[in-house]
């Protein structure tokens, strides 16, 4: 009879956790290289693992959510985090926190594009 014990469990769960943090670090490299720029792998790791650590203290529980999430610190250089506002939309009832982020995630993005359309095209 196949027996996993605890140590087995919990070196399966980190492996995950690692493989899903190399992809929202790759996610974040395609969709903000300017803001990512040439850092290592090593140096992008430790605000992947800060903005997953925050996330799921928020409720964020799919690695798309938690991608997002991370953008969201990237972009805002972590004050998201600490933006009470966002911490109440996230929680408030009607959908799970990953729900009302990609609400809010798609309108922020939206209202980036107006932003820099009203600016022009090369400014």
């Amino acid at each position: 009879m196949l027996t996993i014990d605890s140590e087995q469990i919990e070196a399966l769960t980190a492996r995950r956790l690692t493989a899903s943090h190399r992809r929202i670090a790759a996610y974040l490299r395609e969709v903000a290289a300017s803001e990512v720029g040439t850092a290592s792998d090593t140096a992008l790791h430790e605000p992947v693992v800060i903005s997953d650590r925050v996330g799921r203290s928020l409720g964020l529980a799919g690695e798309a959510a938690q991608s997002r999430w991370a953008l969201l610190m990237l972009l805002s250089q972590g004050r998201i985090a600490s933006h009470e506002p966002t911490q109440a939309y996230l929680a408030q009832d009607g959908d799970s926190p990953d729900g009302h982020l990609r609400r809010l995630f798609d309108l922020t993005i939206a209202a980036m594009g107006e932003a820099r359309d009203a600016r022009g095209p090369h400014r």
